[in-house]
C-alpha cells in the first residue's frame, strides 16, 4: 500500500482537470499546471460556450484571467504555446518509488503491482492479467517487455507515454519525439534514429503504431461482418425450411380432411343402400307371413 508521502506526491503530479498523472504539463501565469490536452479542451469548450472568438480565458482552478501572447492565433493553438513545466517533469522523472499499477486490475477496482508492459496496448499488466492477455487471440502476438528493464527517462512517468510526442526530444531539444525504439525501449526523434538507432531493427513511428491498431480493428470488424452475413444466411435458410414445412403440413391436413369427407360420403351411400335393401327384405317377409296366415285361416275354415 502506498505511504502518505507517496499519495501526496501522486496528487502533486495529478492534472486538476482529468485527475490523472500530468502528460505534457503546461503552466498558466497563476502557476497552476495542467495536461496540454486538458487545458486545450477547456479553452475550446469556453470559446464554444461564449459563441465568439476569445481574447482571454479564466484559469479552471483560481479563475485568474489568462491572456495569450498571440491572441490573434486560433484558440486550438493556445495550449501548445503555453510554457512547459520542466520542474514538474523533472520531479516526475525522479519519482520512481511509486510502483506501476496494473491497468486492467485498476479498471476492476483492484490494486496490484504491474511487472510487464504491452507495447501494442500501451498498458501495464500484472502476472495474472498477463496470462489472460496472452490467451486472447487479438493480443496473443503483442510485444511484452519487463517494466524493470524499460528505459522511461524520456517519458517522465513509469511507462512510455505516447501523449508526450509533441514534446521536445531530451537529447535534441529542437526536435520532436516521433518514434519509439523497442530495442532500447525509449522514445526518439528523427535525429536520434539517425545517430543512435540506425542499427536498431525495431523502430516504429507513432503513426505506424496507430495504423497497426486501426488495421487490426478493421480486420476484426470485417470478420464480425462476415459472421453476421453467415448467421443471416443460416437464419434465412431456416425460415425457408419452416415455411416449406408449414406448407407441407397444411397440404397434409387438407388431404386428410378430403379423405375423411370422401370416406363419409361412401359410408352414407352404403348406409342408404343397406336401409333400402333392409326395407325391401322386410316387406317381402311381411308379405310371406301374411300369405301363410291367410292359408292357415282358409285351412281353419275348411275344418
Amino acid at each position: 500500500m502506498a505511504t502518505e508521502e507517496q499519495i501526496n506526491e501522486q496528487d502533486a503530479f495529478a492534472c486538476p482537470i482529468c485527475l490523472e498523472t500530468l502528460k505534457s504539463p503546461k503552466s498558466l501565469p497563476c502557476l497552476h499546471t495542467f495536461c496540454e490536452a486538458c487545458i486545450g479542451e477547456f479553452i475550446l469548450s469556453t470559446e464554444q460556450r461564449a459563441e465568439q472568438k476569445l481574447s482571454n480565458y479564466p484559469c479552471p482552478v483560481c479563475r485568474t484571467v489568462v491572456t495569450p501572447n498571440n491572441p490573434e492565433d486560433e484558440a486550438s493553438q493556445w495550449a501548445a504555446l503555453l510554457p512547459h513545466n520542466f520542474t514538474i517533469s523533472s520531479l516526475m522523472n525522479n519519482a520512481k518509488s511509486v510502483k506501476q499499477e496494473c491497468h486492467l486490475c485498476k479498471r476492476r477496482d483492484k490494486i496490484s503491482e504491474a511487472t510487464q508492459w504491452c507495447c501494442d496496448c500501451m498498458e501495464a499488466l500484472c502476472g495474472e492479467c498477463l496470462q489472460f492477455h496472452g490467451i486472447m487471440k487479438l493480443s496473443a502476438d503483442h510485444k511484452i517487455v519487463k517494466i524493470e528493464e524499460m528505459d522511461t527517462a524520456s517519458s517522465g512517468v513509469d511507462e512510455p507515454d505516447l501523449s508526450m510526442i509533441s514534446d521536445s526530444c531530451p537529447l535534441h531539444t529542437s526536435k520532436f519525439l516521433e518514434a519509439f525504439c523497442f530495442d532500447h525501449q525509449q522514445l526518439c526523434c528523427l535525429l536520434c534514429i539517425t545517430l543512435h538507432q540506425r542499427k536498431c531493427e525495431h523502430v516504429q513511428a507513432f503513426e505506424e503504431m496507430q495504423n497497426l491498431k486501426t488495421d487490426k480493428i478493421s480486420v476484426l470488424l470485417s470478420e464480425v461482418n462476415d459472421i453476421k452475413v453467415k448467421v443471416e444466411n443460416v437464419m434465412k435458410e431456416k425460415n425457408d425450411e419452416k415455411e416449406k414445412l408449414d406448407i407441407s403440413f397444411t397440404e397434409i391436413e387438407a388431404e386428410a380432411n378430403q379423405f375423411i369427407l370422401s370416406l363419409k360420403d361412401k359410408l352414407d351411400s352404403l348406409l342408404a343402400v343397406f336401409i333400402k335393401r333392409l326395407g325391401i327384405t322386410r316387406e317381402e317377409s311381411e308379405n310371406a307371413f301374411q300369405n301363410k296366415v291367410k292359408t292357415f285361416e282358409k285351412l281353419s275354415n275348411y275344418f
